[in-house]
């Protein structure tokens, strides 16, 4: 395992400690950077599944990552977008 990868996983435990389950951590990733770098959600989501493949890790890695390097991100979207999911429908 690479130094920064076990980093990362140092980095995604005090999230979960802080009652964020790693849904919640995905979504606040998520919603970072769809405010930073004005992703849709679903790019966001393909954006931190192609990194973690990329890096051998698990998003919730990827996300606590991201979420530790951009803590003062204002994240409006995670009031306003539903959590994407494979088990949701879309509108009908």
């Amino acid at each position: 395992m690479t130094r920064s990868v076990s980093a990362a996983h140092a980095v995604g435990q005090p999230l979960t400690r802080l009652g964020r389950t790693p849904r919640e951590v995905i979504d606040w990733a998520k919603a970072v950077l769809m405010t930073r770098q004005g992703m849709t959600e679903q790019q966001a989501f393909r954006w931190l599944q192609r990194t973690a493949m990329d890096h051998r890790t698990s998003i919730r890695v990827i996300a606590g990552l991201l979420i530790a390097k951009h803590p003062d991100t204002p994240t409006q979207h995670m009031q306003t977008t539903a959590p994407l999911s494979p088990r949701t429908r879309g509108p009908r």
